[in-house]
């Protein structure tokens, strides 16, 4: 036996867990390209690659940021905070996935992408009851 042999198995649990790391990041990577791109971009984007916006229904007396046709330009918005900031939420459908996809945006006049994620359990039922609306 030679000297070396007793790590083996130690290196092998080292490279699959280097690997499992970058994949992991890979696929969040992918996800994450939008981010800081315009809104536009990001959702012309979404949909080349597949995805579909999510047409929302909108209840004028509670969506607020509806105001001045924004809602009509952006059915896909789920919502948006009444700060300076603006974030806004919209929400995307991929078929090949069967998953909503949600995209985190921020400003006033230009939409800028902050983040994305796949939407959880909670905001399953926020879709959904904007979708039954």
């Amino acid at each position: 036996m030679g000297a070396c042999e007793g790590w083996r198995p130690a290196m092998i649990a080292i490279v699959l867990c280097v690997l499992a790391v970058l994949g992991t990041q890979a696929a969040q990577g992918q996800e994450m390209k939008l981010r800081l791109k315009s809104y536009e971009a990001a959702k012309s984007l979404l949909i080349k690659s597949g995805f579909k916006p999510v047409p929302l229904k909108h209840n004028k007396d509670t969506d607020f940021f509806c105001e001045e046709g924004f809602c009509q330009k952006y059915p896909e918005a789920i919502n948006c905070s009444g700060t300076g900031l603006s974030p806004c939420r919209f929400v995307f459908f991929s078929k090949e996935k069967n998953a909503y996809f949600i995209v985190d945006t921020r400003g006033e006049t230009r939409l800028a992408v902050t983040g994305t994620h796949w939407a959880h359990g909670y905001e399953l039922a926020d879709i959904r009851e904007h979708q039954k609306n």
